[in-house]
């Protein structure tokens, strides 16, 4: 274990063995906050495809998503823009799949779908929305925090809630409410930049369906995001947000990190994951590559041992 190509084998092994499976699950349940799952509460009157049953299967959707994706020796881009999935016969009425009457889970391509990624995976979608309607602020920054690594400040307090809007403007769409919402200007910064990557995911409700009008009125999905750059869809949405790939990927290998080290990172740890990026990125930062240079960065080859267990 004294010597780099040793180490690196020995990460190859290791996640090649199915005990590495506890790894790949905590790891990404810790950072797409999918804990938070099993205490979300969803309208079940609102949205009859939902059940017990089907929050439990859109967790494993996504966990075996990743596993595919490692397996594979894939890319932290092959996260966003990967265009596969496992569905069973209750995920399969979520996706509008015909032909599925089996529980287990199966492989299946979305070519020809509106679907790629984590970000439209009913799980995302799920967290990311109230019991009873989608939310684009939480949505923009969940991707903001969790992909990009971008994190917005706290809301100022005594703000108006969208739910008051509502009620003083029952014809509005959600657009126009949260358009409405902004013309307070303590909130409008934060707004401006969180809305946008939100309301470009308004085709999915809030268990994640795809839809193209909201009570009797079209979707509109289509945005500007500060810098500039235009959709018109999701897809170009995810195609924006893969451009920043190396924000992804600065993000991606922090949280390893972090899990790696079991501590927060420090500003000297910046040398490491500086580090790491430039030794991955000409290979496309793929993610087998990322965790072998986090076991092979200095702070995680000469951490700090337990007074109570050093001789």
């Amino acid at each position: 274990l004294l010597t780099e190509q040793a180490l690196s084998a020995h990460v190859a092994r290791m996640l090649r063995d199915e005990r590495a499976d506890h790894f790949k699950s905590e790891f990404f349940r810790q950072w797409l906050d999918l804990r938070k799952l099993r205490s979300l509460a969803i309208d079940g009157e609102m949205f009859k495809a939902f059940s017990l049953d089907l929050k439990r299967d859109v967790e494993t959707e996504t966990l075996m998503f990743v596993r595919s994706i490692i397996d594979e020796n894939g890319s932290i881009t092959d996260m966003l823009k990967a265009d596969h999935t496992f569905i069973n016969n209750r995920l399969a009425s979520v996706y509008g799949i015909s032909g599925f009457d089996s529980s287990e889970f199966q492989r299946v391509s979305l070519k020809g779908m509106p679907r790629r990624g984590l970000l439209t995976q009913p799980s995302i979608l799920m967290l990311t929305s109230y019991p009873n309607r989608t939310s684009p602020t939480k949505r923009g920054n969940w991707i903001l925090e969790a992909i990009l690594g971008d994190e917005p400040p706290a809301p100022p307090a005594n703000v108006p809630t969208l739910e008051d809007a509502q009620e003083s403007n029952p014809n509005l769409t959600l657009r126009e409410y949260l358009e409405l919402h902004r013309t307070n200007q303590t909130c409008a910064a934060c707004h401006a930049t969180m809305e946008p990557i939100g309301l470009g995911l308004e085709n999915y409700n809030a268990i994640g369906q795809w839809r193209v009008t909201d009570e009797g009125l079209p979707v509109n999905a289509s945005g500007e995001l500060p810098d500039g750059s235009h959709f018109d869809d999701p897809l170009e949405l995810l195609a924006i947000l893969m451009a920043r790939e190396d924000d992804f990927a600065r993000n991606f290998t922090r949280k390893l990190m972090t899990f790696a080290l079991g501590r927060g990172l420090e500003y000297y740890d910046r040398i490491a994951i500086d580090d790491i990026l430039a030794q991955t990125k000409p290979d496309g930062y793929r993610i087998v590559d990322i965790a072998t240079a986090v076991v092979l960065s200095r702070p995680f080859r000469f951490q700090r041992g337990d007074p109570e267990y050093l001789p």
